[in-house]
């Protein structure tokens, strides 16, 4: 599963004061279906937020980010993800939320993904 934020989610065992609870696991830059080596570093109610520290397994739907300040500088954050991947996702999310709200949805055209899209900020000079 993907998050709204371009990171992996996934379930982990987490102890604390002697009972062991299953929660979501975020790992920035990550993407269903990979194994990944990663830290935890906070926990909230939401989950546990990770450290990435490599990609063992890569998805299929993963590429190679077009800027080389990803994903430090957070402003692109699905640069790792193949544009059909993303479009889809959204899609899914879309009529999510319309079928949760009783809303009718008819069949969506796939929206039309421009190229040279992901950089959001202008190179620095």
């Amino acid at each position: 599963m993907s998050g709204g934020r371009g990171d992996g989610v996934g379930r982990a065992p987490y102890k604390h004061n002697h009972i062991t609870n299953e929660h979501s696991v975020f790992v920035p830059a990550t993407l269903a279906g990979e194994q990944v080596v990663a830290t935890p570093v906070a926990i909230s109610g939401q989950g546990i937020r990770a450290v990435l520290h490599e990609i063992i397994t890569p998805s299929p739907e993963r590429r190679e980010p077009d800027c080389a300040a990803f994903p430090a500088c957070g402003g692109c954050s699905f640069q790792h993800w193949r544009d059909e991947s993303v479009t889809a996702w959204k899609q899914d999310l879309v009529t999510g939320f319309l079928a949760r709200a009783g809303v009718p949805c008819p069949e969506i055209t796939p929206p039309h993904v421009a190229p040279g899209t992901h950089a959001a900020a202008p190179p620095s000079i």
